[in-house]
């Protein structure tokens, strides 16, 4: 399963959020159920959209929140920056993910990490995807495994 660790960078600061992420995973998303297990971020001011709440939700479960890959989207269209977050696509009827991810999860899934608003790593189920995704983002760089608590 390829890891990809995302750096892409303006002065200080990431240079995309989620939604680009998600943007470049298009080919494969809708084939996956996804869990947040965790995020912390900030919404646009006009999103209409509790980041609190969200947190509060995702946090009441070992599993995270359940969400399609429509309401992924939708949710990533509203955050404006994402400085923590866990986020799994796993095949439908897979046993859900928790916290930590361990290699048992490793395979034929997705797995998207951002960390301290530092770097985000995406571990693909296939090599073409990874290539994409480093195609599409200018400092980027193969790992071996996720750093996911």
């Amino acid at each position: 399963m390829p890891c990809v660790r995302i750096r892409d960078r303006d002065g200080d600061f990431l240079s995309f959020d989620l939604r680009d992420v998600l943007k470049n995973l298009e080919s494969v998303g809708a084939a996956f159920q996804w869990y947040i297990l965790n995020l912390e971020g900030q919404s646009f001011g006009n999103s209409g959209l509790s980041i609190k709440a969200l947190e509060r939700e995702i946090s009441k479960s070992r599993n995270g929140t359940l969400v399609t890959w429509p309401q992924l989207t939708e949710l990533a269209s509203k955050l404006s920056q994402t400085s923590d977050c866990v986020i799994v696509g796993i095949a439908v009827g897979t046993e859900p993910p928790s916290l930590p991810i361990e290699e048992q999860y490793r395979g034929d899934k997705v797995i998207i990490a951002a960390f301290d608003s530092s770097y985000w790593t995406v571990c693909v189920p296939r090599p073409e995807i990874a290539r994409h995704l480093q195609s599409a983002f200018r400092d980027t760089e193969i790992v071996e495994r996720i750093d996911v608590a």
